[in-house]
């Protein structure tokens, strides 16, 4: 179990945590301009098309 446990993290640190960096960066940049609104506008517009689409 032990090693099994240590290979998911191995695996999910080479395909996870570069996408978090970049989405991490990203909100940086945002809030260094002032521009949060944007992040969030696009989430509620991505959430909404997402549960419009389970109808």
């Amino acid at each position: 179990m032990a090693t099994r446990g240590t290979h998911w993290i191995a695996d999910r640190c080479t395909d996870l945590l570069p996408g978090l960096l970049r989405l991490a960066a990203a909100e940086c940049r945002h809030r260094a301009a002032g521009t949060t609104h944007v992040l969030d506008t696009r989430v509620h517009d991505l959430t909404t098309g997402a549960l419009a689409a389970l109808d």
